[in-house]
């Protein structure tokens, strides 16, 4: 059903056929009844491949792709109805065309920079209409007629569940003399965080997002340690929101505390070295029932104090003349600088702001702020930054930059392109280890 090439569709029955009629390369007698001739995945597999390359216009239904794969399998892998033995794969009670439901094309013309280009199926993006709404009912009407006439559905539940119950784990982090990981012992809806004082002792569970809400509709969205391991910054959404809620807990005990921190959205956070909080990012209280619709213009860099409530937070940057900045903050290893990576909207380019922590009441200073390239801090050593940028350098490459000259600028490349493309850098205690793109290969020097 999902399976379709233009406006029509694969003919699973003639893909069958097809496969049994080559009885040479099936290693049967050439007067084997067709109906007899044996299948198994392979062949199926491959033909359907075929097929659908050999489609102009392939397409998917959004929801059902790993249904409509396994069925059209499952429907070729059934036997002929006179066979005795029972089926060890699902079989479907027809495989002939599916027919879907007629398209009306409009008369939409649009003409962008001299060239007209059609747009004939505009009135689907109308979601709200009457017409989309009998075209997707008719779609789902042709979906389901499929499905509920299928069998096999136990088969491919059962299956689909054995490849998926297996232990998986999480990269270890390592934080005051503590380990953290997430962890899925193979079904559970999401990944449980534990923790741990060493790597043989046996793990705790500090936070299982399976117990937030009864039906799985709260997800862990984002989580922090700080840096002695003595807290937890951890956000969740509802209903598959971009919004979140940010909370914190006590790894000790694992009890929340009473800091609750709302409309949040599109943001990291950076702890202090104390652990006496952490900086943020959010947006302004929608008004009224805009929740879901407000636009989100003018985010704002936040610092939040452990213990106290939300309206003291103290803002630390934003910009009231450029509503699609948002605000990335890090604080550097030796916790003397915040390092604010700024986006733009969508765009690649970012800019780069820095605060000394080591000042009192220090201002924010930019680094890179022409939107000139793409910039991420990797570390520092004193006063001295490094960069991963494409800056002049189209494959990527490493710099420093003093922040100590009046206009900071390069002071060195300490890794090109001569390798490869540069992907990433991490700062290692004193080592750079560089991610390149070399050849196809991913090799890390």
């Amino acid at each position: 059903m999902f399976c379709y090439r233009g406006t029509g569709s694969i003919d699973v029955a003639a893909v069958v056929t097809s496969l049994r009629s080559n009885k040479r390369d099936l290693a049967v007698s050439d007067d084997t009844p067709l109906e007899e001739v044996p299948l198994n995945e392979s062949h199926v597999a491959k033909t359907l491949a075929w097929s659908m390359r050999r489609s102009t216009s392939p397409r998917l239904v959004v929801g059902a792709v790993c249904c409509l794969a396994l069925s059209c399998i499952a429907a070729t892998l059934a036997p002929a109805a006179d066979s005795a033995p029972a089926p060890a794969h699902p079989s479907v009670t027809s495989t002939s065309m599916l027919h879907y439901p007629e398209t009306p094309r409009g008369d939409q013309v649009d003409n962008y920079h001299g060239r007209e280009v059609a747009d004939p199926y505009r009135w689907l993006e109308d979601t709200d209409s009457a017409a989309t709404a009998r075209w997707v009912a008719a779609e789902n009407d042709v979906a389901r007629q499929y499905l509920d006439a299928s069998t096999g559905h136990e088969w491919i539940e059962r299956r689909l569940t054995e490849l998926n119950d297996y232990p998986q784990f999480g990269i270890p982090s390592h934080k005051g003399g503590r380990y953290f990981f997430m962890q899925n012992t193979g079904l559970q809806d999401q990944d449980v965080l534990y923790t741990a004082t060493s790597l043989d002792e046996e793990p705790r569970v500090l936070l299982d997002p399976n117990t937030f809400s009864a039906d799985g509709t709260v997800a862990l969205s984002g989580l922090k340690a700080s840096d002695d391991g003595q807290l937890l910054a951890y956000g969740v959404s509802e209903a598959g929101s971009d919004w979140q809620t940010w909370r914190v807990r006590d790894v000790a005990t694992t009890e929340d505390l009473e800091d609750e921190l709302h409309w949040i959205k599109f943001s990291d956070v950076a702890w202090l070295p104390d652990a006496s909080g952490f900086y943020y990012s959010r947006y302004d209280q929608p008004s009224g029932d805009e929740k879901l619709q407000a636009v989100n213009y003018y985010q704002k860099l936040y610092l939040h104090r452990i213990g106290t409530p939300q309206s003291d937070d103290v803002l630390v940057f934003d910009n009231p003349q450029e509503k699609q900045w948002g605000f990335s903050p890090t604080v550097s290893e030796d916790g003397r600088f915040l390092v604010i990576n700024v986006w733009r909207g969508s765009d690649r380019e970012n800019a780069v702001f820095y605060r000394r922590l080591d000042v009192p009441d220090a201002t924010v200073v930019a680094l890179a702020d022409r939107f000139d390239a793409d910039y991420e801090f990797v570390g520092n050593d004193g006063d001295t930054f490094w960069l991963r940028t494409d800056w002049r350098a189209d494959n990527g490459q490493l710099i420093a930059v003093d922040l100590s000259h009046p206009e900071p600028q390069p002071l060195r490349t300490l890794a090109s392109t001569s390798a490869g493309v540069l992907l990433g850098v991490s700062l290692v205690v004193s080592r750079f280890c560089v991610h390149y793109l070399l050849d196809t290969s991913s090799p890390i020097r």
